[in-house]
């Protein structure tokens, strides 16, 4: 079992681009959709312990612990810091490792994770792996340690 952390923007900036074509409300429902399709898929995996959702929107928050993952609440200080403090609150062995999923990841499916998590253990006590998205980034990332 591995920890997971879900990222997920203020509501208010979230899904920048589209909010001129659907409008704020319309972009929020979506961001909100999307991420409870990301975290089911995480609460449904066999390889994933605790899911953990790092957010500086308290109506997200409620979202995560609604559906049973633990809202880490706090200041939005950009991508890499609020990575680095949801990490630092959800890992209690970081020699486990970590599974880090962007909360708007489309189409996401248990079965998918738990092969990210057992590509990540076939390469023993130290590694990543990457599933990378369609525009060039980064959909999800497992590694060990934490």
């Amino acid at each position: 079992m591995i920890p997971a952390l879900v990222p997920a923007k203020a509501l208010q900036v979230g899904k920048s681009r589209l909010r001129a074509s659907l409008g704020a409300e319309a972009a929020e429902a979506l961001a909100v959709a999307m991420l409870r399709d990301v975290l089911s898929a995480l609460l449904a995996a066999e390889r994933v312990g605790p899911v953990g959702v790092v957010t500086p929107d308290p109506g997200l928050a409620e979202v995560a612990k609604g559906l049973g993952a633990l809202a880490l609440l706090g200041d939005d200080p950009g991508l890499n810091p609020s990575l680095l403090r949801g990490s630092q609150e959800l890992c209690t062995r970081p020699e486990e490792g970590l599974l880090i999923v962007l909360g708007d990841v489309a189409g996401i499916r248990a079965a998918e994770v738990d092969a990210l998590i057992e590509a990540l253990d076939r390469l023993g006590p130290r590694g990543a792996v990457l599933a990378p998205s369609l525009d060039g980034g980064t959909a999800a990332l497992a590694r060990r340690p934490a």
